[in-house]
């Protein structure tokens, strides 16, 4: 099991004042939507957690009506996270009640997008917020090849996944011969 340092634990968790004011914000969302689309669907105020990981600001789940916050950048980055990830995130269960699953709708097509403005938001698909804390965070995995003229080719986990799952094949650059897979090396930070 992974331990991280008390510095890296508090940045995992969040504030009762962060908490409060992201629900003000999710709130103001669906105010606002309601007011807006109310004559064709009630939207239902959602769930929030704070468990999400990697680089994504959040995640929205259509189907159990929760929101899924970044905790590690929503301590780092309070303002993007309630003024525009959360709003970000609120407009896919907004649009999901509205327009309903079609594979027309598209997660950040002209639907979300005419949601977020009506949020007064910019449509904006990706953040820009700094994520050195989680890249120093992460353990990184390096998957290790060999081949004819070399005994060390890092490989990474997608083409590794695609040898071992998939049963693909790739071969050196230099002597054209099959790679071969020697081991896998964890790097903890």
């Amino acid at each position: 099991m992974k331990t991280y340092s008390a510095d890296v634990m508090k940045k995992l968790s969040v504030s009762l004042e962060l908490r409060n004011r992201a629900d003000i914000v999710v709130d103001e969302c669906i105010k606002k939507a309601n007011e807006m689309y109310g004559a064709k669907v009630y939207i239902v105020t959602p769930g929030i957690i704070y468990k999400h990981k990697g680089v994504c600001g959040g995640k929205a789940y259509v189907d159990k009506n929760i929101i899924d916050i970044n905790p590690i950048l929503f301590n780092e980055n309070v303002d993007e996270i309630l003024n525009q990830v959360i709003p970000h995130e609120v407009a896919h269960l907004i649009t999901h009640a509205i327009y309903g699953y079609d594979n027309e709708i598209r997660s950040h097509g002209w639907q979300w997008q005419s949601v977020m403005k009506s949020l007064g938001k910019s449509p904006d698909r990706c953040h820009t917020m700094d994520l050195s804390t989680i890249k120093k965070m992460k353990n990184k995995i390096e998957y290790v090849y060999k081949c004819k003229c070399k005994d060390y080719i890092p490989v990474s986990k997608i083409r590794h996944n695609n040898i071992v799952n998939k049963g693909k094949h790739y071969r050196c650059n230099n002597c054209d011969s099959r790679i071969e897979y020697v081991k896998t090396v964890t790097w903890i930070p």
